[in-house]
């Protein structure tokens, strides 16, 4: 065995007067330096503080911190610290991030019991008590010797008084209890008072078991890669002759399917014979091509056995003109006739033909003379009908609901409804939400929400939002919507009075109001599927904190990573030295990042 190559270092000689001139200590590594280590560290921290952020919406937050970074230097460094992207971070919600996003309002419960000595011996006592996890207050709600449903309900009606100081307020998103207490109260525990939530043993021995096995999968991957626990001499003969034998086992079997294909292809040419009196296939370019390629790598004597619709020499002709077709120049020959106009004046003539419907092969000619692009009608018909675009009166009755979209986009609103399931005293109560978003700027705003909305409600909407102060309609002039019955002709004779014109999409097509839509994922997937609502006052704390949120503090990627409404920072604020705060809502579940003024 022959020994290692030293090091480098170790067999250069270098005189002594030539270490001044060695530049090996300091060494410039290849491609861009890394970023500062204060600049890392923040890119960790907002992912690790907002699970769901993706590389694109860091880098507005850092941008709007007058940090520049790209998302490929994010997703680095994010990679690097072994951090996943945010939709596998978003399903790895850990019993942390849940406890501080509802840290406010978070309470927990549990059972435990208490032996007593009555008269006719000892007597077990079941004691219920409630302790608000951010005070650590603890309020005895209730005990008994056979507590029961019935019970439950009392006492969940006590916590829920308005009036009492230990009161379970509206905003609280869960209460706890542990598995513990549902095994000892199985036979009592209402679901409809207390939301059981999974317990924390569980990941964490799930942690400890993947851990385990990664630990045993890093000793078995080294000893493979050290040689231990592997035989070093050679394979007996015993185990060489057995595989001698599988291997020809294999090699038989293999022989015998090539067989019945080969017999199969000629089945099938005296099938074609029969059928169309000849055996001569005509054969598709695609099909030479493929043929020609696979019958190449093959030897002589493997052609003439395995060749069977197709002679040896026609696969190799077929192979030499396919090699040819790489040399061959006549696609590039100039055609005869006058020379098609240039490309860059072929797309202008059909974007101008797009942006104006209207126009006719001589208005469009004067357009491009005005730009000293000197251009005949006959060129410009041809080159409309090449491109598959119709003359003009055609193309004007052909309006799309893009060119409708471009043509009002500066006062282009929309509206639609969405459903939120809520938890009330006798059980789920569906509530919905009425919205109104501008499409230019993406502004929104909620405009109320329902149990049960009907007709009048819906004009008492339509006139708050057509208030010449502050209606959100007011510089209106189109209100995009579906086809739901409760947009009524008194509802839209009431909004063309102030007016905005309704302009309603056809049947079962929401991609006719994709902006709307968008938004109703929007505020499903960042706020409302994080919480458990508790009546209708619960659902406006929550839409009111993410309408502030989304107007005001959210970078929308539609608008190139822009704030819709963003806050004027003070006159004396240099914007690039202070420190950076987090704003944080509901909990940590929408969070705005800030530097503070110098």
């Amino acid at each position: 065995m022959l020994p290692d190559r030293p090091p480098c270092h170790d067999s250069l000689v270098v005189s002594p007067g030539g270490r001044a001139y060695d530049g090996s200590a300091n060494p410039r590594a290849p491609g861009r330096p890394r970023k500062a280590n204060d600049i890392r560290d923040l890119v960790i921290r907002i992912a690790k503080e907002n699970l769901g952020w993706g590389y694109t919406k860091i880098r507005d937050a850092l941008q709007g911190l007058h940090v520049e970074i790209g998302r490929t230097t994010v997703a680095t460094i994010l990679a690097e610290e072994g951090i996943a992207p945010a939709p596998e971070r978003t399903r790895k919600r850990s019993w942390k991030h849940f406890l501080t996003s509802h840290w406010n309002t978070l309470y927990a419960c549990d059972f435990f019991a208490v032996e007593t000595l009555g008269v006719f011996g000892c007597v077990r006592v079941t004691v219920l008590f409630v302790i608000e996890l951010r005070t650590r207050a603890v309020h005895i709600a209730g005990l008994r010797i056979d507590p029961d449903g019935a019970w439950m309900k009392q006492i969940a009606r006590h916590l829920l008084d308005p009036t009492d100081r230990f009161r379970v307020t509206p905003r609280t998103s869960f209460t706890i209890a542990t598995r513990s207490s549902r095994r000892r109260g199985q036979h009592f525990w209402n679901p409809k008072v207390c939301t059981a939530c999974p317990s924390r043993t569980v990941p964490i021995a799930i942690r400890v078991e993947l851990s385990h096995d990664r630990c045993r999968r890093d000793r078995l991957g080294k000893r493979a890669i050290t040689g231990h626990g592997v035989g070093a001499s050679m394979v007996p003969l015993t185990i060489q002759f057995l595989v001698s034998m599988v291997a020809y086992a294999i090699n038989d079997r293999m022989s015998k399917r090539v067989e019945y294909l080969q017999e199969e292809v000629r089945v099938l040419r005296e099938a074609l014979a029969n059928a169309t009196g000849t055996t001569r296939i005509r054969f598709t370019p695609e099909q030479r091509r493929r043929l020609a390629t696979k019958g190449k790598v093959l030897t002589p004597e493997e052609r003439e056995e395995s060749c069977q619709i197709v002679r040896p020499a026609t696969i190799l002709a077929w192979f030499r003109q396919l090699t040819a077709r790489t040399y061959d120049g006549s696609a590039h020959r100039r055609s005869a006739g006058r020379p098609r106009k240039a490309k860059d004046i072929r797309d202008l003539v059909v974007r101008i033909a797009h942006e104006n419907l209207g126009w006719g092969c001589t208005k469009i000619r004067d357009a491009l003379r005005g730009l000293h692009v000197d251009i005949g009608r006959t060129t410009l018909a041809t080159i409309l009908a090449e491109a598959g675009l119709e003359p003009a009166p055609e193309r004007r009755r052909k309006r799309t609901w893009r060119h409708f979209l471009t043509s009002h986009w500066t006062t282009l609103y929309a509206c639609d409804f969405f459903a939120v399931e809520t938890l009330g005293v006798v059980g789920c109560v569906r509530v919905m939400v009425f919205f109104v978003i501008e499409l230019r700027t993406r502004a929104v705003q909620f405009a109320g929400l329902r149990v049960d909305p009907d007709a009048a409600w819906m004009q008492q909407v339509a006139r708050h939002l057509l208030d010449p102060t502050d209606g959100f309609l007011r510089n209106a002039t189109h209100l995009i919507h579906d086809r739901d019955p409760l947009f009524t002709a008194a509802w839209s004779t009431l909004l063309e009075s102030g007016g905005v014109h309704c302009v309603p999409t056809p049947a079962s097509s929401p991609n006719c109001n994709p902006h709307a839509e968008r938004f109703v994922k929007s505020v499903r997937t960042e706020c409302l599927d994080h919480f458990v609502i508790f009546g209708e006052q619960h659902l406006r704390h929550l839409l009111r904190e993410f309408a502030v949120h989304y107007n005001t503090e959210r970078h929308h990627q539609g608008l190139g990573g822009r704030i819709i409404r963003p806050r004027v920072p003070p006159n004396n604020d240099n914007g690039s030295s202070g420190a950076i705060h987090r704003v944080s809502r509901l909990g940590g579940q929408l969070n705005f990042y800030r530097r503070a003024a110098a």
